[in-house]
């Protein structure tokens, strides 16, 4: 077994080997050819990190009605306090609520990146979105 699978590791070096010195020129130089693939030139379907449109808010849900040190741990705040803000951001400063993302989704992923120096990603990640 061990041989055969020795036999086909040097079969496959050997196809390697031959399509290089298929695309060697007379000067030594490699000509890429058909072997080159343009990066370009290939479409990559996105897919989304996330298949679960509700994440974000099960989450601030979560931070909200579960233990109050957790929340200020996190966003910095006691859910009252926190309440109140994205309240006052909605009354005051019409701040508006998308299609996908709720003002407290949007102040607390806002508040995570400032408290906790969050990334992108992360953020992407805890909450859903991309």
């Amino acid at each position: 077994m061990a041989q055969q699978g020795q036999s086909s590791n040097g079969k496959e070096k050997e196809a390697f080997y031959r399509m290089l010195e298929d695309d060697e020129a007379e000067d030594g130089s490699i000509n890429f050819g058909e072997s080159f693939i343009d990066p370009y030139s290939v479409s990559i379907e996105r897919q989304r990190m996330n298949l679960d449109p509700e994440r974000g808010r099960r989450y601030v849900y979560e931070l909200l009605h579960g233990h109050d040190v957790q929340c200020y741990n996190i966003i910095r705040m006691y859910p009252p306090v926190y309440i109140q803000l994205c309240e006052k951001l909605k009354d005051d400063y019409q701040l508006k609520e998308t299609d996908n993302v709720s003002i407290e989704e949007s102040v607390a992923i806002f508040l995570n990146v400032c408290t906790q120096n969050a990334t992108q990603r992360y953020v992407g990640k805890i909450f859903g979105l991309s």
